[in-house]
């Protein structure tokens, strides 16, 4: 396998644009702990942790430019890289393809989406609260490993 280059820019499919947007979101809104204005990236990852925890990668059907990699962090980095990693059965090969990682990447945390506004028109509570839950435990897991 060849060594392909990190994507500049990471894609949202056009129709979850308004999602990433909305402001009135619960998701964005009703929860105690992400009472601050979340950007760009931090919204992206946490449709990316919920595709990967409750879904399947689905791929986008029109791309969009969203966030530019350069804002997103090393320590998020690999996060994304170790959840696709465990994705293809722990195979670290797949990371010598950093454009297949990112195109996972973007294609779960497409499905995040679709399965955030699925949980939204019907349950518009508990999601919130396991969702919290897992994204608070998985960063702890980051923030207290060694630098």
């Amino acid at each position: 396998m060849s060594r392909t280059q990190t994507p500049k820019v990471l894609s949202v499919d056009e129709q979850d644009v308004g999602f990433y947007s909305d402001e009135k979101s619960l998701l964005f809104t009703d929860n105690k702990k992400l009472t601050k204005s979340l950007s760009n990236t931090e919204r992206f990852l946490l449709a990316f942790a919920y595709g990967i925890r409750y879904g399947s990668p689905v791929p986008l059907k029109k791309k969009t430019s969203y966030v530019r990699m350069e804002y997103i962090d090393l320590d998020t980095k690999a996060v994304v890289m170790a959840a696709v990693t465990a994705f293809k059965k722990g195979d670290p090969s797949v990371l010598l393809d950093q454009s297949a990682v990112w195109d996972l990447a973007e294609q779960f945390a497409h499905e995040g989406v679709q399965l955030i506004r699925q949980q939204e028109a019907y349950k518009r509570g508990a999601m919130i609260e396991e969702l919290e839950a897992f994204v608070v435990t998985e960063m702890d897991d980051v923030g207290n490993k060694p630098a």
